[in-house]
């Protein structure tokens, strides 16, 4: 069978799991809030990649990885989805691809661009599990546009 991620088993068992969102400017600020959001009692931490200055995928996100003693979801968000990141889309497609390599636990993916993230190359036996995810700030939609959401992640 595939291998598991440490901790992910665990997480999925509980019933209520706590996950935090590290938003860090800096490596250091974000090595020091994994620590104090583990200390609090975080199942889950959420590295926000795009609220980091100065980011360097290849230096920084094996760093960020290895300081979770926890399962991370490696988000990186880019502006016309509510994020900071406002560089190349494929370049953050890449990290985020990067990041499915390193083994991170969770990756999260927007619905706009999962067709361009899974078209392009990610390895063959994987761990990470990917979210798609799609966010609306300004209603909470119906529950049929929900369920076509939805469906639409699927394909």
């Amino acid at each position: 069978g595939t291998p598991s991620i440490p901790g992910t088993a665990e997480v999925a068992a509980k019933e209520c799991s706590l996950c935090t969102s590290v938003i860090a400017q800096s490596i250091a600020g974000a090595t020091r809030e994994i620590a104090e959001s583990v200390d609090a009692g975080a199942d889950v931490i959420e590295l926000r990649l795009d609220f980091l200055a100065m980011f360097n995928a290849e230096r920084d996100l094996p760093k960020l990885l290895a300081a979770c003693p926890v399962p991370a979801i490696v988000t990186y968000r880019p502006d016309w989805e509510g994020g900071k990141y406002t560089g190349p889309e494929e370049e953050r497609l890449n990290v985020l691809r990067m990041a499915v390599a390193l083994g991170a636990a969770f990756v999260d993916i927007e619905l706009k661009a999962a067709e361009a993230f899974f078209s392009g190359p990610l390895p063959p036996s994987r761990q990470t599990q990917i979210f798609v995810s799609s966010h609306n700030y300004e209603v909470t939609p119906d529950s049929e546009t929900l369920a076509a959401l939805a469906s639409s992640a699927w394909q």
